[in-house]
């Protein structure tokens, strides 16, 4: 098979006019959520979310409505924002999409619910992670590695 041959980029478009921050920079996790947060952790996490009111297609609480609330939660899994309920058993996800996109459904509404809902999926994972030994250990372990990264800022 002959080697492919690759044309010489300019060197112009591979620089960037701005640093791009690394993770150490930019604050480890800070935009990121993970699974073994805590419940304030992800409060701030969903809180400082961008949710601009109406976009429905830029809009990470919905993200996490879909895919950790509906895939994840408690059966039956559902949202429940204000007077209405969306999930597997009731209003789907598209109708969910629909009302925030409409503007009947706003982040103020929005986002507390989420927060809650995925929280609720959280303690579950927390739950489970305090029930085994091993997992346990894995978490005090990665504890240390974040705190060793943390140092290094």
């Amino acid at each position: 098979m002959p080697v492919p041959k690759l044309p010489a980029l300019n060197r112009r478009v591979l620089t960037m006019p701005v640093p791009v921050p690394t993770p150490m920079q930019a604050g480890l996790g800070d935009g990121e959520l993970f699974l073994l947060d805590s419940s304030l952790d992800a409060q701030k996490k969903v809180k400082k979310s961008f949710c601009e009111p109406a976009n429905a297609a830029d809009c990470p609480p919905l993200v996490l409505a879909e895919h950790v609330v509906l895939a994840h939660g408690a059966p039956p899994a559902t949202l429940v924002c204000g007077d209405k309920t969306y999930g597997t058993a009731c209003a789907s996800f598209a109708e969910l999409q629909e009302a925030y996109a409409s503007g009947a459904l706003h982040p103020s509404e929005l986002k507390p619910a989420v927060n809650k809902a995925v929280d609720a999926v959280l303690e579950r994972v927390r739950g489970a992670v305090a029930a085994d030994p091993k997992l346990k250990d894995a978490e005090k372990e990665m504890a240390k590695v974040h705190k060793r990264m943390a140092a290094k800022k």
